[in-house]
């Protein structure tokens, strides 16, 4: 009964926190509502993880087994404090977004340190729930059928412990070691239905989730922006998630992108981390002082300087996240996007979110190719798994009917926690092909 009463006063508390937020003046609504969501989700956390999953097994359990715990006193307080500490920065971690002051031009060691964690912690909590899981299904075979199963993974609590932190830590370190190292240049040619023969080979860099912020910094976007100079493309294209941040906060760190200047222009589309912001309007306001052309719902005829007649169509959407929230003046418009396209040219579409791909190849438009992010190719375990399941198109590339296709990028750096496994960052160079 007190179980239920505690949760019924937070959820009161909530409805009325809803209430206040519908009063607020919008870029405070959507940082409101993204700190709500961090605090639900840290009060389930510390309630049913960090305290019924991670605790029990790490530190009680292993406590009250003789072995490596009990040496001594002075290791049973050592190894209790460095598990209370870990797991504070955990998380502590996500509130970095609303400190500001925090946050500069480059990342501040502890900052990634605390993200660090927070990954860490993710794999622990996996690797846990998969142990237990394997248990589970270990006694309901032997309940069901009377077969006895060795249960290879009912280890002694001090054991499992030690194993689970070898293993999620030696992940973690391959992850970040992953993950901060520069991009994987990546060429793909993509076969362009109605694309004019003097744009064959025409040369775009795309760039996607580079999460400018608390953990990526103004350094790793300068050695993105020389390399792309070297490469020297005709467009460079953004689809979404540059930042984390408002753009007050990384106006020194977004300065390098005005080094950009490729033939026919940078072009930027909103990705869903631009809206949690609540700060869209001023980016792009700031992205148009660095001269790259934001595409909300519209789109650019690339045209031959040589032969007016030879052009195609590069438009950009929103992000559909901008419908789900609810956010001023933005939502995904596919009409109005290719809005003076025709179908007699080709037509390369930015959308951030492969789901959004998948809609606009429903639609009554022939879209040639469409450039997507988001996904970071699951970035690390279990995310692989959870991001498959959920995006209609992982990564990589893909062709729908006989002459549309999707690229989705693993993204230029990562989300917030750096690290990477069985993902690569990319630096995508597409080559049009006739």
């Amino acid at each position: 009964m007190a179980q239920f009463m505690k949760l019924l006063s937070f959820g009161i508390l909530i409805a009325v926190f809803n209430v206040g937020l519908c009063a607020m003046e919008l870029p405070i609504k959507y940082r409101l509502q993204r700190l709500q969501f961090f605090l639900v989700l840290q009060v389930i956390a510390v309630t049913y993880i960090s305290k019924k999953l991670i605790w029990k097994n790490l530190f009680l359990g292993p406590a009250m087994e003789a072995g490596i715990f009990h040496v001594n006193g002075s290791a049973v307080r050592i190894w209790r404090a460095g598990l209370i500490s870990f797991l504070t920065l955990a998380h502590f971690s996500p509130f970095v977004y609303f400190i500001p002051v925090l946050i500069s031009s480059e990342p501040q060691w502890i900052i990634m340190f605390a993200f660090g964690c927070l990954g860490v912690y993710i794999l622990i909590t996996a690797l846990l729930i998969s142990i237990c899981s394997i248990e589970i299904a270990i006694d309901i075979i032997h309940r069901w059928t009377g077969i006895i199963i060795r249960k290879p993974m009912m280890l002694n609590m001090r054991t499992k412990a030690l194993l689970v932190v070898i293993i999620s830590t030696t992940t973690a370190l391959y992850g970040f070691h992953n993950a901060v190292n520069p991009p994987v240049y990546t060429y793909v040619e993509i076969p362009t239905h109605k694309l004019p023969h003097s744009f064959d080979r025409i040369d775009i860099v795309h760039l996607s989730d580079l999460h400018l912020g608390p953990t990526v910094g103004k350094s790793m976007l300068n050695d993105v922006v020389n390399r792309i100079i070297a490469i020297d493309p005709a467009i460079v294209v953004i689809t979404g998630d540059l930042v984390d941040e408002p753009t007050y906060v990384l106006k020194d760190a977004l300065s390098t992108l005005s080094n950009l200047n490729p033939k026919y222009g940078s072009y930027f589309i909103t990705g869903n981390h631009e809206y949690y912001t609540g700060d869209v309007e001023n980016l792009m306001s700031e992205l148009t002082d660095l001269g790259i052309i934001t595409l909300h719902n519209g789109n650019k005829k690339i045209t031959n300087p040589e032969n007016d007649a030879d052009w195609f169509c590069l438009a950009g959407t929103d992000d559909i996240q901008a419908d789900k929230i609810g956010y001023t003046g933005h939502g995904m418009d596919i009409d109005q996007a290719l809005s003076g396209c025709d179908s007699e040219h080709a037509i390369v579409l930015l959308a951030h979110q492969p789901n959004a791909a998948t809609y606009a190849l429903k639609s009554a438009h022939d879209i040639s190719v469409i450039l997507s992010g988001h996904t970071h190719g699951g970035q690390f375990f279990p995310w692989h798994i959870i991001t498959y399941v959920a995006s209609t198109h992982f990564k990589g590339l893909y062709r729908h009917g006989e002459h549309s296709y999707v690229y989705v990028t693993q993204g230029t750096f990562y989300n917030a926690i750096p690290m990477r496994t069985f993902s690569n960052p990319e630096l995508t160079h597409i080559s049009l092909r006739c």
